[in-house]
């Protein structure tokens, strides 16, 4: 079972990235951006434009169905397709930091 991933992706520019369905959390010094994206259970999105760098940290599982007692695969790849519909983004490129 699949619950949690930190995953990292590059994007060409910030205005590429569709981020309407986020929510703004906070804005560092260190170039971050923090928001998150709402499902059942919030996902965290980290968006560095100066390095352009997203980051998806999170419960997969629970971000779209609000649990983790069962997950399938096929239900995982229609939440990360889902994810990656909203931002505009091809997260199946991601390099995984945390699995």
């Amino acid at each position: 079972m699949i619950d949690f991933i930190s995953a990292t992706t590059s994007f060409e520019s910030k205005d590429n990235l569709f981020l309407p369905h986020l929510q703004f959390e906070a804005k560092y010094s260190s170039g971050w951006e923090k928001y998150y994206l709402n499902g059942c259970e919030k996902m965290e999105v980290w968006i560095n434009s100066n390095r352009q760098i997203l980051k998806l940290k999170g419960s997969v599982s629970y971000y779209w169905q609000g649990h983790n007692f069962t997950f399938t695969n096929k239900e995982f790849v229609a939440a990360i397709n889902h994810i990656k519909g909203l931002l505009n983004i091809n997260i199946w490129n991601a390099m995984l930091d945390v699995f």
